[in-house]
């Protein structure tokens, strides 16, 4: 009877752990604002520092988008956004 229940209690504890960092937060709020400016972009992974991947089309200037993403342009060809 307590294997059901320690099975819940950890998967629960699992689910609390997912939630995404105070950092994380600020880049989705942002990509939200910048997405509508720039649709072609694509959030790949938003990292708990805050740092994040994006992909984009292309042979289209990332400078912009990182600029609003950011308020500096740090892209790193081969690299992506990090």
């Amino acid at each position: 009877m307590r294997t059901p229940a320690l099975v819940f209690i950890l998967a629960l504890a699992g689910c609390a752990s997912l939630q995404n960092t105070p950092a994380q937060e600020r880049v989705w709020a942002r990509y939200a604002v910048c997405s509508e400016e720039f649709p072609r972009y694509k959030m790949i992974r938003v990292y708990p520092d805050g740092q994040f991947i994006s992909e984009h089309v292309d042979g289209e200037d990332p400078a912009p988008f990182v600029t609003c993403m950011t308020g500096e342009p740090t892209w790193e060809p081969g690299f992506g956004m990090r």
